[in-house]
């Protein structure tokens, strides 16, 4: 699915790789000029990952011309946030269009028979019906202490635009789990952005294990 929406935007790119060579061999003087229109900016990066990929180039060269430190660790990062988190945004995007015009993931329709932040809400996975008992009460306080303690370390980041982009995401999830037809594919997409942000840009592990704790007690896979 993805790959198609690369192609469907995809567009001729002139002396790609004689400028990726430039900067390749520049140590960090030189930069990539990333297109304003956020659908050519990520093909864009898509046929830059490629060349990074089949040259098995280390992805700090990249992100080296960002950061004044010469530490792997924070021109990789930069990498992350300079050049990944663009292209990721972007699908993330998508991903959420099609849950909108989908209005609920048909492939996998769930609802929560869970009584979550005071809302009663229905999770049934494949057909089938959880009902909200004991077992189900204790699982939903979890996800909620789980998601509180989450949101304290949002509120707790310096990154002003990082923790912006996270709150907005924590905020759907939190939205939608009390839909009586929650968007599992919004949901996916927001814990995807959330967790890309939290282990590649950030790089907290703590956000990071609590993001993928909320994903294991949603049941989704991320």
């Amino acid at each position: 699915m993805i790959y198609d929406y690369l192609q469907s935007i995809s567009y001729y790119i002139t002396v790609l790789e004689e400028t990726l060579d430039s900067i390749n061999s520049s140590y960090g003087r030189e930069a990539l000029n990333l297109d304003a229109n956020s659908k050519q900016r990520a093909y864009l990066l898509y046929k830059i990952f490629e060349y990074i990929l089949h040259k098995n180039i280390s992805t700090y060269i990249f992100g080296s011309h960002y950061t004044n430190e010469n530490k792997y660790q924070d021109m990789a990062k930069s990498f992350g946030y300079r050049l990944v988190y663009p292209f990721v945004t972007e699908i993330d995007e998508y991903i959420k269009d099609i849950a909108t015009d989908m209005a609920f993931d048909d492939v996998n329709k769930y609802n929560i028979n869970k009584n979550c932040f005071s809302v009663q809400v229905n999770i049934a996975e494949h057909g089938g019906t959880v009902h909200a008992e004991q077992e189900n009460a204790l699982r939903v306080e979890e996800l909620e202490n789980t998601i509180k303690k989450v949101s304290n370390i949002i509120d707790n980041l310096d990154n002003q635009e990082w923790k912006s982009i996270l709150i907005q995401n924590l905020d759907t999830i939190k939205s939608e789990i009390q839909e009586k037809k929650p968007k599992k594919l919004s949901i996916n997409s927001c814990l995807n952005t959330m967790k890309f942000i939290a282990s590649s840009v950030a790089m907290i592990p703590d956000l990071s294990s609590g993001i993928q704790m909320i994903a294991t007690l949603l049941g989704i896979t991320i």
